[in-house]
């Protein structure tokens, strides 16, 4: 039987840390700002910035457009997490993953050790931008959130062949060049036309004439 890599005709591989420091000294800065201390086996360590992005809602219908007033980012030195709390906090290190790259975010072992969950994070090919990790504190005790504290890190597969374009390009990238945007799945087209359909057909037909 055929290897599906050769049926599909792309292979994969994950970037070591003598390929991570090959791409740097030629100017190919997939993390910054890089720290030597940072850099693993097979990954790169993340930190937590002092950005926060707090969502204003008692409730939400998924797809609907979020308003000024209902995303709000605020700076802390300390943000107490409650048991259950879910925050949104912005990365310190700008990601830039390479063309013929994808990227994954996964929490550092040693964070969900202590209860903390963070939900693993997939990044396209040409995604730039510094993102907000989602952090549920699923312990039974209150947590303190300090800026620069490494809680995840960044592994990179090189796709042979790479892709024709990178994320930026698109023009639904939404969240090229971010800095720890609130979600923005209002904007995609499916979205809009589904929350659309549902909203016409709860309003009343004499509201719509």
């Amino acid at each position: 039987m055929r290897d599906h890599r050769e049926l599909w005709g792309m292979s994969a591989a994950f970037l070591i840390d003598g390929q991570y420091e090959a791409r740097r000294k030629m100017g190919e800065s997939i993390v910054t700002p890089f720290d030597e201390s940072s850099l693993q086996p097979a990954s790169i360590d993340l930190r937590l910035s002092d950005q926060e992005t707090v969502y204003d809602l008692t409730e939400y219908v998924l797809g609907q457009d979020l308003g000024e007033s209902q995303v709000t980012q605020r700076q802390f030195s300390r943000r107490k997490v409650k048991p259950g709390e879910t925050v949104f906090i912005t990365l310190k290190e700008t990601i830039a993953i390479p063309s013929d790259c994808l990227g994954f975010v996964f929490p550092r072992s040693s964070i969900t050790r202590l209860g903390i969950i963070i939900p693993p994070v997939y990044m396209n090919p040409g995604y730039r931008g510094r993102m907000p990790l989602t952090i549920t504190n699923a312990s039974p005790v209150e947590i303190t959130i300090l800026p620069d504290i490494r809680v995840a890190q960044l592994i990179c597969a090189t796709l042979n062949p790479a892709p024709s374009h990178g994320y930026a390009a698109r023009p639904s990238a939404k969240y090229a060049d971010e800095k720890g945007a609130a979600s923005m799945i209002a904007s995609d087209a499916d979205i809009r036309a589904a929350v659309a359909k549902v909203l016409a057909a709860s309003v009343p037909s004499s509201l719509r004439e």
